[in-house]
């Protein structure tokens, strides 16, 4: 499975907290440009994986508690956000273990936590009406947990490699972090689903040459989901790439390879990324095939 790529507008636009590519399992997150630009400076870096009608965001950038709760807050700033992300059930558990391995493995920070009174594991942090503290429905403790050893109040996911069980530690401990938005709570339905068709395309040097480019208009703000594979009517006949780049400027905002689960889309070797827009105006896509191999299929897109 060949690598995909992620850049961001990083600290020249502060209020942009998340520019997203989907990737497969097995893929690495490069930051340097596609196509030879200086690294750049990132605030944050997340994937987006939409299950369970929520919005999940996969944050490889070790941070306290505290700082993973607000960096999720950040990504959006309606009532109804992002939160540090809580399993309701065993099937959501489950799938959130497979996605943090997917990400890199190691641990993860949750929204359970029992900041209030200690042994009653709450979700939430209580900074506003629409996030109170609410009592778990749930929980996957290891063995032996909560112990509450050396005053823990938060609580990692897949800390213990046997059972990938959950863990109280100290909320100023640093980790991984996944933040999770229901999608029933944002008000605003995707748009429907629009396509382009990608012709037979050969020799475009991951679309960099003798590429398929159309554009879409996007308005700052709003979340573009485009793909090969990861959204109905999507088609990928081949290993196909996109690239993405703003309204105005040459830089590449996201690239993406391999950019869905098999198990999910059926074809891991379609592309898909899922961008919120720093601009208005017409986005530039660039459609074409992995080095010099041959593709075809369908490019579809929703806006958020």
């Amino acid at each position: 499975m060949q690598n995909h790529q992620l850049l961001s507008w990083g600290r020249t636009l502060p209020w942009l907290a998340l520019v997203l590519a989907v990737g497969g399992a097995g893929c690495s997150a490069d930051m340097n440009g596609a196509t030879g630009e200086d690294e750049a400076s990132v605030e944050q870096v997340g994937e987006s994986v939409q299950k369970f009608n929520n919005d999940y965001v996969f944050f490889q950038t070790a941070k306290t508690w505290a700082q993973a709760e607000a960096a999720c807050v950040s990504l959006d700033s309606s009532l109804f956000g992002y939160h540090l992300a809580v399993p309701r059930n065993a099937e959501e558990q489950v799938w959130l273990h497979a996605q943090e391995d997917r990400h890199g493995g190691s641990h993860w920070w949750l929204g359970v936590n029992d900041q209030k009174t200690e042994g009653q594991f709450m979700t939430g942090v209580g900074t506003g009406v629409f996030n109170p503290p609410t009592p778990i429905v749930f929980n996957f403790w290891h063995a032996g947990e909560p112990n509450n050893s050396g005053n823990e109040d938060c609580v990692m996911d897949a800390y213990y490699s046997s059972d990938h069980g959950w863990n109280d530690s100290s909320c100023g401990n640093t980790s991984y972090f996944v933040c999770q938005r229901s999608l029933d709570s944002v008000g605003l339905p995707p748009t429907p689903s629009q396509s382009h068709p990608l012709p037979p395309l050969a020799n475009t040097n991951n679309a960099l040459q003798n590429f398929e480019g159309f554009t879409i208009p996007v308005v700052a703000g709003q979340k573009l989901t485009l793909g090969t594979c990861g959204l109905q009517g999507a088609v990928a006949n081949g290993d196909t790439v996109l690239r993405l780049y703003p309204p105005t400027g040459s830089a590449e905002v996201a690239f993406s390879d391999d950019g869905c689960n098999e198990e999910d889309s059926g074809n891991r070797f379609g592309s898909n990324i899922s961008i919120i827009v720093a601009s208005t105006g017409d986005y530039k896509v660039r459609a074409g095939c992995y080095e010099n191999t041959s593709c075809s299929g369908t490019v579809t897109w929703n806006i958020r």
